[in-house]
């Protein structure tokens, strides 16, 4: 590829959570070696509307996708979900290239985009890369040692993604910052950093809430845990469920979010991670008629009313028991 040729300046586009963050950390560090700038990093979420509102959604271009869905006017697209593509047509026509790249086996975006751009490109990160890549791929694909390894906010990368979890962590500009300073710095420095360590507090202290609330409320519907949140201000912390339910298979959580100021409800759908050789059905499959994503261990769904979350919780709860 001859670099010389490309456009000098991109917008990225990502995934508004740790994996969508540090990939685009990873792009940046790429790009700037490569004499490239970044104009903007815009965060993207999945919604009720959001199959219809992709296709012809307005980008800044030429922009880069990263942990996100398939657009065909993608300069760079990286992706790891079990079925990015919202239109038929895209996924018959798609195929891996220079610039595209799509591995449902992968376990974070962040790890792909590290190990594709290095091997690739023959790009040589700084050594900090590989430990931020190697964290992202137990979190996001929940390759976690235990419930206990699940649980704990030890490392400096999961005290950043804790962070993310306050209401100020979920400003696009603490993302913009975050992204810069993963792009220079080894996360433990980035952790010690007053913004960081100011938004992990306040969510510490929200976690431990969330724990003493899971364990009494969570509900044991015969191979599910379920929790419904969204009227306790408490944030779906699914792993939880198996630490109160150690021999449940599957989460089924409800938890209330905002787009703005617009309510939403999220719908989060997982399964036991000391329990994976039973899981019997691909979660991330299973939410697509509701435009939700995943994985096969792990699933979400927005929703735009309780009532709707309600039925569809309740849907899930008695198909994962029939089926799963």
């Amino acid at each position: 590829m001859t670099f010389d040729l490309m456009p000098d300046a991109y917008t990225i586009y990502f995934h508004d959570d740790l994996d969508g963050t540090t990939s685009s950390a990873a792009f940046l560090r790429f790009f700037r070696e490569r004499g490239k700038t970044v104009k903007d990093f815009v965060p993207v979420n999945y919604g009720p509307t959001f199959k219809s509102d992709w296709p012809d959604k307005k980008f800044s271009r030429p922009f880069v996708v990263v942990d996100f869905a398939y657009h065909p006017r993608a300069e760079w697209w990286f992706d790891h979900h079990q079925n990015p593509f919202v239109r038929e047509e895209w996924k018959t026509g798609f195929k891996n290239d220079e610039k595209h790249f799509w591995d449902n086996k992968a376990p974070s975006c962040c790890g792909q985009v590290y190990g594709y751009l290095s091997k690739k490109f023959d790009f040589k990160f700084p050594p900090h890369f590989k430990e931020l890549a190697d964290e992202v791929d137990i979190m996001d694909g929940g390759l976690y040692k235990s419930i206990e390894d699940s649980l704990s906010r030890e490392t400096p990368v999961r005290r950043i993604a804790l962070s993310l979890e306050c209401p100020d962590g979920a400003n696009a500009d603490y993302k913009r910052f975050l992204i810069q300073e993963l792009s220079e710095k080894p996360a433990g420095k980035v952790a010690e950093s007053g913004e960081v360590r100011r938004r992990f507090k306040s969510a510490k202290a929200e976690l431990d809430r969330t724990c003493v609330h899971y364990k009494k409320n969570l509900e044991k519907r015969g191979r599910v845990a379920y929790i419904d949140n969204s009227l306790a201000g408490i944030e779906t912390m699914s792993f939880a469920n198996y630490d109160v339910y150690p021999d449940a298979l599957y989460n089924v959580n409800i938890d209330k979010f905002y787009h703005g100021r617009v309510a939403g409800y999220h719908l989060s759908i997982g399964s036991n991670i000391m329990k994976r050789e039973e899981v019997k059905v691909n979660l991330g499959d299973l939410v697509e008629k509701y435009n939700g994503g995943g994985h096969k261990y792990v699933a979400g769904i927005d929703l735009g009313t309780r009532e709707e979350a309600l039925r569809v919780a309740e849907y899930f709860v008695n198909y994962l028991n029939k089926n799963g």
